[in-house]
């Protein structure tokens, strides 16, 4: 019973999210009260260390949203300088095929910054690294600049941030060289700057509800009914259920917890553990089984709400998730079956 309703927020994400197509801003607030319902009425988790996880989550949201904005004002300063419409040509004298040019940019990376340099923008960076690292002073100011509340409300739950490392702040400051590199008017920046805020705003409501939604059902584990938190009743009961099969099944996990939490970190910090008494308890290698649990991680990572939600925010797709998702849910399965038959292969036959 406690796996099927700790199942229940993510069945909803996917049936209103993949299935029903509403956009992210609808549905993560629905998903959120429902996962906060569940944890206090079922988990019996206590009120204020629900509202503690949510605080956690709007902190680790608001540095999200940091990075999207200095991502997205970035882009729109190129855009209104005129720099994106340079590199665009460069690719088009390269070849005019749109599928050449993706091929460029998705596998030279690296040379198509180094292209890019002209407009200041990879230098501008670079010096900025450079001198950061070069002058400890700097770097211990960036480093040491943190904003930490321990024991948010009373509970074992605290958060921090450290502002001046997030990658928001150095495209902040890159944006900033661009306006003289680039010689723009402060008339294009301050355009630049309204679009990229207007652009933020479509992302914020999901991003604002998903991550605290996370923080709760990653926190459940601390309740008066006695149970293990919501992914891990879950997991377990996957367990039980499947088995000597568990390495088929073994990737499904770990994605489930990338799609959960948005990271393959947090995903493997939950459920490694797990995953090796598990493969303890059916007698197989834990090292593959455990393998098996990364691998599936960086599979979720391609249908995870906020990340999508981010992405999107990124190229102006609002309200258009759910049919990312659907796309990027392709080679999610495909990648998990590799890792299941890879995984099955080498444990029972090799």
């Amino acid at each position: 019973m406690p796996a099927l309703i700790s199942i229940a927020p993510l069945l909803v994400v996917f049936l209103l999210l993949v299935l029903r197509r509403w956009p992210a801003k609808r549905t993560m607030p629905l998903a959120y009260v429902l996962t906060a319902v569940l944890a206090f009425a079922y988990w019996q988790v206590p009120a204020v260390r629900i509202a503690a996880a949510s605080i956690q989550g709007m902190v680790i949201a608001a540095e999200l949203l940091y990075i999207i904005f200095g991502a997205l004002l970035l882009l729109f300063v190129l855009k209104h300088s005129g720099a994106v419409a340079a590199i665009r040509d460069g690719f088009h004298s390269i070849s005019p095929d749109r599928r050449i040019q993706a091929i460029i940019v998705a596998w030279a990376f690296g040379s198509f910054i180094e292209g890019a340099s002209g407009f200041g923008t990879p230098a501008a960076v670079g010096v900025l690294l450079v001198v950061m690292r070069l002058n400890p002073a700097i770097w211990e100011f960036v480093n040491h600049t943190k904003i930490k509340i321990p024991n948010l409300l009373g509970t074992d739950i605290s958060t921090a941030t450290a502002p001046l490392r997030l990658p928001g702040t150095i495209f902040l400051i890159v944006s900033l060289c661009c306006l003289l590199l680039h010689r723009m008017s402060f008339r294009r920046f301050g355009a630049a700057v309204c679009e990229s805020s207007r652009a933020l705003v479509g992302a914020a409501v999901a991003i604002v509800f998903a991550v605290p939604m996370v923080r709760i059902f990653i926190l459940s584990g601390v309740n008066d009914a006695g149970l293990q938190s919501m992914p891990t009743e879950l997991a377990a009961a996957a367990a039980e259920l499947t088995g000597r099969a568990w390495p088929a099944f073994s990737a499904v996990i770990g994605a489930v917890g990338a799609f959960v939490a948005g990271s393959n970190t947090i995903s493997n910090m939950t459920f490694s553990l797990f995953q090796f008494d598990v493969a303890l308890r059916i007698g197989l290698s834990p090292l593959w089984i455990v393998a098996l649990q990364a691998v599936g991680g960086a599979a979720g990572n391609m249908i995870c709400v906020h990340n999508v939600v981010a992405a999107s925010a990124t190229v102006g797709l609002f309200g258009q998730e759910g049919a990312l998702i659907r796309k990027t849910l392709i080679p999610t399965i495909y990648y998990l079956l590799a890792a299941a038959a890879v995984g099955s292969l080498v444990l029972f036959v090799l």
